[in-house]
């Protein structure tokens, strides 16, 4: 996810893109084609941008960082956990435990769950869900 320097009028207007519904498009900065490239707000990003004629991200990128509208990439930290995983593992964790405290069973679907969810969140909730998965095994005995 790329650290934009301007909002998505002004980089639109920085690259001489034209407004065309919800998209800004115009020529592409990497591969000059009149009408392939577009600008567009994202729904967990602030701006997406594609190349119809197929530039990659990167290459557009590169181009974009040179012209001054992309921060380079150390100046981005990628979050490491996604924040919907961790409000799943954080749902997960108070469902389990409500459910163990009421004697509901817990089937093999929910333990999947469990295991593929830890490998997607810090190591706090890694821990209280494998706390979790191993009270179940205890409990099924």
């Amino acid at each position: 996810m790329p650290n934009w320097t301007k909002t998505l009028p002004d980089t639109a207007a920085a690259l001489g893109l034209k407004k065309t519904g919800s998209e800004w498009k115009g020529p592409c900065p990497v591969c000059g084609g009149n009408d392939r490239f577009w600008l567009s707000k994202g729904r967990t990003h602030d701006i997406l941008a594609s190349c119809r004629h197929g530039c990659t991200f990167g290459e557009i990128a590169k181009e974009l960082k040179n012209l001054g509208l992309l921060l380079p990439d150390d100046d981005y930290q990628r979050p490491k956990y996604s924040e919907i995983d961790l409000h799943t593992a954080d749902f997960m964790i108070l469902a389990i435990e409500g459910a163990m405290n009421s004697g509901e069973l817990i089937n093999g679907e929910d333990r999947r769950a469990i295991k593929r969810l830890m490998g997607l969140v810090d190591p706090a909730r890694k821990a209280k869900l494998g706390q979790l998965l191993e009270r179940l095994r205890f409990a099924d005995l």
